[in-house]
């Protein structure tokens, strides 16, 4: 059996994430990594709608 791992993500500066993702707010920057933020709202329940 064969293991491989993913080199590790090499962190973001501010300048860096707002050339990547610009005004686009569904993603925030905390200490040098990218989250994708959960939806909120209208789309959260549209989303558990159709997932259920």
């Amino acid at each position: 059996m064969t293991l491989t791992l993913d080199p590790p993500q090499r962190l973001l500066n501010v300048d860096e994430f707002l050339a990547g993702y610009g005004s686009d707010n569904r993603y925030e920057l905390i200490d040098g990594e990218v989250f994708d933020l959960n939806p909120t709202g209208l789309h959260e329940e549209v989303a558990a709608l159709i997932t259920t």
